[in-house]
């Protein structure tokens, strides 16, 4: 579980780059949105290519530690 200071953290790193939006003006924003609009469905197509491919597991944070990953290992032994 995310502590309270952890997830306003993860907030502000997501905001505070939208802020520079403002200051971009018009006749940038309208030169990077070919190449951001790119990148953005590239990434999705990677994002469902590698799920369905398992090119990476997410575990959940209760059953993995390296507590447990030590047992394993000297279990088999």
């Amino acid at each position: 579980m995310l502590s309270k200071q952890h997830l306003s953290f993860n907030i502000a790193m997501i905001l505070f780059p939208w802020l520079s939006v403002f200051f971009l003006g018009e006749r940038n924003i309208k030169r990077f949105f070919p190449a951001a609009l790119i990148t953005i469905i590239f990434e999705m197509m990677n994002a469902k290519v590698g799920q369905k491919r398992k090119w990476w597991v997410f575990y959940d944070k209760q059953k993995s530690g390296s507590s447990q990953f030590s047992m394993e290992l000297i279990c088999q032994q």
